[in-house]
This record gives C-alpha cells, structure tokens and sequence, in this order.
C-alpha cells in the first residue's frame, strides 16, 4: 500500500507533467509556497491572477476529507478485480 507522500507524488507526475500551471487561468507564472499543513499537498500561487491552489485544486479529490492513499488504494483494489 502507497504511502501519502508517494500518492502526492504520483499526482503532481500526471497532473503537472509539462510544468504546473495555474488552474483557474493557465499561467505558468507559478511559485511553490510550501506545503498545507502537515501533509505532503504542495501549495502555489498564480503571480498572474494572484490566486491560490494545491495540488488537489480542481480534482476530484478535492474536497475530500480522506487521505490520497485511501483512494489510490481503492482504485488499486478495484483495477485488480
């Protein structure tokens, strides 16, 4: 089973995969600002909108309450059958 640390990176690697760009106006004009809490979900700011987001901004697993392994595991369990 997929640590949380390892299920964030596994969706930076398909979401962001040529560069991370803004989610709600498509800049590449983004900075890294640290992490959201204590977990591993990377948080950016749009130096063109200047607005917020995280890696979870605009996904499904957004507002969910539940860690990405959960999930990921879910999936993993689900695909196997």
């Amino acid at each position: 089973m997929p640590d949380e640390k390892e299920c964030y990176n596994l969706l930076r690697e398909m979401r962001w995969s040529d560069g991370v760009r803004c989610v709600y106006c498509g800049s590449e004009h983004v900075v890294r600002t640290g992490r959201w809490r204590d977990t591993p979900n990377q948080r950016y700011h749009c130096r063109s909108c200047d607005k917020w987001f995280n890696d979870k901004t605009g996904t499904i697993f957004q507002d969910t309450r539940l860690p990405l392994r959960v999930w990921f595991s879910l999936r993993l369990c689900c695909s196997s059958r």
